[in-house]
């Protein structure tokens, strides 16, 4: 079935978990808005930033994450009370999964929590919203976007759609599906506090 089981943990080794690897549905990306750097700066994590300032990414469905020891460190921040719920683990401020709600079937996984082989991760198929990267655009990898690469939002289409079909956001190691709501009451983030620590990010003129 070109599946493949690959262990997770957050820094600490307090929060254990599992990713399973479908070769159809998932995709290796690198995120470098200023929402994903504005996240790492909050949480005091900016050493788990590539050299472009960018999050690597692993996308994929819910049904693959599961997360297996630890559940009481599970933490959520939302920068905003409409953004992503970021799931990180609270007893060492370490990103694990990014989750759009309980009934969409995407997360992205944060590829630090891979503690397996990160080889069967793929490469990386494009690095996104370089345009938010401490690199000239001279400077970008040849798979380097100033916003999204196409084949990242035909992806994307394709996780949703199919997700859905095959109803993906089972089980789900962050929401309980039958409330809809988040396992974890998400922290949510004030205009201001967002935005003292965005006023942090160092970018250059491109």
């Amino acid at each position: 079935m070109g599946r493949k089981l690959i262990s997770l943990k957050c820094e600490c080794g307090s929060v254990e978990g599992e990713l399973t690897i479908n070769k159809s549905l998932n995709n290796h990306v690198v995120c470098c808005c200023d929402d994903c750097q504005t996240y790492a700066q909050y949480l005091g994590r900016k050493d788990l930033l590539d050299k472009f300032n960018g999050t690597e990414l692993f996308q994929t469905a819910p049904r693959y994450i599961k997360i297996t020891k630890g559940q009481e460190h599970l933490s959520c921040l939302r920068l905003s009370p409409k953004g992503l719920y970021r799931w990180y683990a609270g007893c060492c401020n370490f990103p694990m999964v990014n989750t759009l709600g309980a009934k969409i079937p995407f997360n992205g996984l944060v590829c630090a929590f891979v503690t397996g082989d990160k080889s069967a991760l793929g490469d990386i198929q494009s690095y996104n919203m370089m345009k938010f990267s401490s690199f000239k655009s001279s400077e970008w990898p040849k798979n380097g976007f100033e916003k999204f690469s196409k084949l990242a939002g035909l992806f994307i289409l394709k996780l949703l759609s199919l997700g859905t079909i095959l109803r993906l956001t089972k089980p789900n190691s962050f929401f309980d599906l039958d409330s809809g709501l988040p396992k974890v009451e998400p922290q949510i983030l004030s205009k201001e506090e967002r935005d003292y620590t965005r006023s942090k990010i160092l970018h250059i003129d491109k």
